[in-house]
């Protein structure tokens, strides 16, 4: 079963492509190299699925810098299903878990991100479409402009919710500045020389 329904509607345009067959690994080359020397080639740390997914969820959970920035990048639209993609392979990279683990992380922890994000109210993106060969958006170096631009690109709804509440709040301040103006200028409102001339008469009616 496919994680992603829409993956078998994929842009083929690549397919037509020229490639260099000689371009690739010689048969046994990987037996040349130095034993080990790449961390998944060592015995994995993690070798059940449970305890990857909680130690994956752990990491997030109990880290606010963290959680900040997968806040970040699902509101702006990056699509659950890479995010999980690049959490399950990181993990494989660094010898936390097999290539075994590796797949069947994915569909958990896809659910799980999907969950964070429901129960933290953010818009989410859960599979990935077609996307620009250009697309890697770094946080670090994003400022604001390009990420509600890419945010009105990938996760219009989010864009949107965003957009209203800009708006809402500009014209809260306004009625109110507008309704302090009109209250300055009632003629309710008593001028500080009439105060004034009040509290010396009180002063001299209290001597």
């Amino acid at each position: 079963m496919l994680i992603n329904p829409n993956a078998r509607h994929k842009n083929t345009a690549l397919q037509n492509v020229a490639t260099d067959p000689f371009d690739r690994p010689v048969p046994g080359q990987s037996l040349t190299g130095e034993p080990n020397k790449w961390a998944w080639e060592k015995p994995p740390q993690i070798t059940n699925v449970d305890e990857a997914l909680v130690f994956v969820m752990d990491k997030l959970q109990n880290s606010p810098q963290t959680q900040k920035n997968y806040d970040k990048i699902i509101t702006m639209g990056m699509p659950i299903e890479s995010i999980t993609n690049t959490i399950a392979l990181g993990g494989f990279i660094e010898g936390l878990w097999s290539v075994d683990v590796l797949e069947l992380l994915k569909p958990p922890l896809m659910a799980s991100l999907m969950l964070y994000a429901e129960e933290k109210q953010l818009p989410f993106v859960p599979f990935n479409n077609d996307k620009p060969a250009d697309y890697n958006p770094v946080l670090d170096e994003m400022d604001d402009f390009e990420f509600f631009s890419t945010m009105e690109e990938n996760n219009k709804e989010a864009h949107d919710v965003v957009v209203n509440a800009l708006n809402e709040s500009v014209d809260r301040i306004i009625k109110k500045e507008n309704m302090e103006d009109e209250i300055a200028n009632s003629f309710l409102v008593v001028s500080p020389e009439v105060m004034d001339s009040e509290n010396l008469e009180q002063e001299k009616n209290n001597e």
